[in-house]
């Protein structure tokens, strides 16, 4: 199973900038499971990704330094994003922040 992203993320996670990503809760991946990256599921991987935690939190307890982990510019950016994912920002919501590291980028990445 892939890690899909947006294309204007990508350039962010090669160049180190976004070193986690926020998904909404149960987690669907695993710490220490290498996961490809990929924009597109039926692309090539972009890179590959070493899950190294994942951390149980609510939307609203989100902050400034994790929404720029995650490669924003701060909070407000992220929910501007998460809010043109899924629609509505709900602090109650329970969110997996997963940090990872890339192993591996693919040629011409």
């Amino acid at each position: 199973m892939p890690l899909i992203f947006r294309s204007e993320l990508i350039s962010k996670i090669l160049s180190g900038k976004k070193t986690t990503t926020i998904r909404p809760a149960p987690a669907k991946y695993k710490v220490g499971t290498i996961y490809a990256v990929k924009n597109n599921p039926y692309r090539p991987p972009i890179c590959w990704v070493k899950i190294i935690s994942a951390r149980l939190k609510k939307l609203g307890e989100l902050s400034e330094e994790e929404a720029i982990r995650d490669g924003f510019s701060g909070l407000e950016e992220l929910k501007e994003f998460w809010e043109s994912i899924y629609g509505s920002w709900d602090p109650e919501m329970e969110v997996v922040i997963y940090e990872f590291k890339i192993t591996k980028k693919e040629l011409g990445a």
